[in-house]
């Protein structure tokens, strides 16, 4: 394809003009000259126990009322309580992420807000494996004799020991990754 623009000369004449084709460097961009490297995880409510339990809880539920001949309002409203309590437990996602500020972490459904541990705050980080009933009886946000838990499930967690003495244990489906980026984050060292 030919461009063409008028000649500067006013005889009007055109010339070939090829400055489109020239990429302007005022408008080039620049990429940073470093990438973040970040550990990040999320993880879903996906036990099969879980969901085999509270189908079979449905089941157990729903059929009684519907052979003692329950009014239908109330067997609706009992399914649909107890479809809404599986949508919310589905809905749940645990997310993780380490990076140069410190330690981000939020449980949907139950933290509005994204929670950080800033690296200022930290006295020790690394990955352990856990008991998660013997130590916080379950998974779940849990208190137990170490401080707070953070799980949804499995038994290995990044541990966080703050300068002030509180224990905060995170759960990890990553227990390689996260020891992985923790042994190579600059801050550590």
């Amino acid at each position: 394809m030919l461009f063409l623009r008028k000649d500067q000369s006013g005889d009007g004449r055109f010339q070939q003009d090829e400055t489109i084709f020239r990429p302007n460097p005022k408008n080039r961009m620049e990429l940073p000259s470093e990438t973040e490297e970040v550990f990040e995880e999320v993880q879903v409510f996906n036990q099969v126990w879980v969901w085999a339990l509270m189908g079979a809880e449905t089941f157990l539920v729903l059929l009684p009322m519907v052979l003692w001949k329950i009014a239908f309002p109330v067997i609706a409203l009992t399914a649909l309580i107890m479809l809404m309590t599986m949508v919310l437990i589905g809905s749940i996602k645990f997310r993780t992420r380490i990076d140069d500020e410190g330690v981000h972490y939020r449980m949907s459904v139950f933290q509005w807000k994204e929670r950080l541990i800033p690296w200022s705050e930290i006295d020790q980080i690394y990955v352990r494996q856990y008991s998660p009933i013997k130590e916080y009886g379950g998974w779940g946000i849990k208190k137990g004799k170490h401080g707070w838990a953070y799980t949804m499930s499995g038994h290995h967690g990044i541990q966080v020991v703050k300068k002030d003495g509180k224990e905060i244990l995170i759960g990890t489906r990553q227990p390689e990754a996260a020891k992985e980026y923790l042994s190579g984050h600059p801050m550590l060292v």
